[in-house]
């Protein structure tokens, strides 16, 4: 038993030691340097004006979405109505 968990111990050992020595840690500080270099496409007050632009769309669009949904109940309630009507004839 004791002997299983020795084996055990040194496969994890190596498994990190791999890792380690070129597996996704390097890939990673690789990454991690070249996001570094990239230099900056936007300054603060774009990416704000970015962030405002956003906030009055998102509102607008809001505001789109709900004028359409009282029209369909207006709609659909003139056609229930119009069918209702229809029928009792």
């Amino acid at each position: 038993m004791a002997e299983n968990e020795a084996a055990s111990e040194q496969t994890e050992e190596a498994t990190t030691a791999e890792v380690g020595q070129g597996g996704v840690t390097a890939h990673a500080d690789d990454a991690a340097t070249a996001t570094a270099e990239l230099p900056q496409a936007f300054d603060k007050a774009d990416l704000q004006q970015f962030k405002d632009d956003d906030v009055a769309a998102g509102g607008t669009i809001c505001k789109m979405l709900c004028l359409l949904f009282v029209y369909t109940l207006i709609v659909m309630s003139y056609v229930a109505y119009w069918t209702w009507n229809a029928a009792s004839n």
